[in-house]
């Protein structure tokens, strides 16, 4: 049973008319009923305007399969990467690595959300390194304008050491 998704969609509905694009994507959902097709649904709410006098007529909510998201960006990613998503207020929401969004690596999704805060609507991309527990990572954010999220897309760089490491030994 899905009903329960849009039980805030009042406020969703608020925050869909302070954004500029009339649309507030809220958090992935997890409905209470088991055995259903879509564990994983992500509520899109947005302000329906009449066309001629732009005045709100209704609210309009979508809950979408966010499996079909995660299966894409799952097989999109490079091998030894992980891809996190970040909401518009830079909260990680999904990671194709479980393992980052647990307590133990909670200093790296901090940092990780402080570089996702530098992309927006005017600055759409970003690279950089970053240092975490020894150990340094490449770092390319995007930010997707349809839903106001952030890609951050990570790379440990001990993989591009060893390719290159492997690739010298091959010349000797």
């Amino acid at each position: 049973d899905f009903r329960d998704i849009f039980d805030n969609i009042e406020e969703w509905a608020e925050y869909a008319r302070n954004d500029l694009d009339m649309t507030y994507v809220a958090p992935i959902c997890h409905p209470k009923r088991e055995n259903i097709a879509y564990q994983n649904i992500l509520p899109l709410v947005t302000i329906l305007r009449d066309p001629y006098t732009f005045l709100e007529i209704g609210v309009m909510g979508v809950g979408i399969n966010f499996n079909s998201v995660t299966d894409i960006l799952s097989s999109s990613k490079l091998p030894n990467s992980t891809i996190i998503l970040f909401d518009q207020k830079d909260q990680a929401i999904f990671s194709t690595d479980s393992r980052y969004l647990s307590d133990k690596d909670s200093r790296l999704i901090e940092t990780l959300s402080e570089v996702s805060a530098k992309v927006d609507a005017k600055h759409l991309s970003s690279y950089q390194d970053i240092q975490y527990a020894g150990d340094t990572f490449s770092v390319n954010t995007l930010y997707n304008s349809s839903t106001g999220w952030k890609i951050v897309h990570i790379l440990d760089n001990t993989i591009i050491a060893e390719a290159s490491n492997m690739s010298i030994q091959n010349l000797i």
